[in-house]
């Protein structure tokens, strides 16, 4: 139920939570990922929480991840810091601390 908060681990660090997901439609969902300079990542320019839809309908290299508006990987540019909100869908995504092991995000319902 929400609201709801969740303590994620970036996927290089063992253990932990690392991803949250909300249904939205059949298709369709809300995920919420850490990311950190590390692994896969090691070229990101800033760390923080990812939030993204992805819709299973959409064929793989047609755009199944949306971050913002706009159909592409997820990059550097959506990722959230500490006290940033990211609002799709009636869902909010708070993020409540950002910490070397991980993000601390809160999920509510828009009212």
């Amino acid at each position: 139920s929400f609201p709801a908060s969740v303590q994620l681990t970036p996927l290089p660090i063992p253990g932990g939570i690392k991803a949250v997901v909300v249904p939205l439609t059949e298709t369709t969902a809300l995920v919420v990922e850490s990311r950190r300079i590390l692994g896969y990542d090691f070229r990101l320019r800033k760390e923080g929480a990812l939030v993204y839809k992805i819709d299973t309908s959409v064929p793989t290299g047609e755009g199944p991840i949306v971050v913002g508006s706009i159909p592409k990987p997820p990059d550097a540019s959506a990722l959230l810091g500490p006290g940033e909100v990211w609002n799709s869908d009636g869902y909010s995504v708070t993020v409540k601390e950002v910490t070397p092991a991980g993000d601390l995000v809160e999920i509510s319902t828009i009212d």
